[in-house]
C-alpha cells in the first residue's frame, strides 16, 4: 500500500500514532502559549511606551486644548465597552436559567 503525500498534510498525527513514541500534556502548550503570550505583551508595551517617550506624547496632550474631549471619549467608549459586555453575559446567563 503506497502513502500519499496528502496523507501527512497537517499537523495532527494518524490514528494511533504518537509523535515519537510520546504524548505531549495539554497543559504543557497552554503553559508554552501563555509565556509566549506574556512576552509578546510586555514586548509591545515597552515599544508603545518607548514611541511615546520619543514623540513627545505627553507634552503635546498637555499642550492641546482639545486634549481632554479625546481623553473622555476614550474613558466614555471603555464604560460603554463595559457596559454591553456585562449586559450580555447577564443575558446568557439568564438563558441559560431558563433552559
Amino acid at each position: 500500500m503506497r502513502l500519499d503525500r496528502d496523507d501527512r498534510a497537517g499537523f495532527a498525527p494518524h490514528r494511533g500514532e504518537r509523535p515519537q513514541g510520546r504524548r505531549r500534556s495539554t497543559a504543557f502548550a497552554q503553559l508554552l502559549t501563555s509565556a509566549a503570550l506574556a512576552l509578546s505583551i510586555a514586548v509591545a508595551a515597552t515599544a508603545v511606551s518607548m514611541g511615546i517617550a520619543r514623540a513627545d506624547g505627553v507634552v503635546g496632550v498637555a499642550t492641546d486644548s482639545n486634549a481632554h474631549v479625546a481623553a473622555a471619549i476614550v474613558i466614555a467608549m471603555i464604560v460603554i465597552a463595559a457596559g454591553l459586555a456585562v449586559a450580555v453575559k447577564r443575558t446568557v446567563a439568564r438563558v441559560k436559567a431558563d433552559e
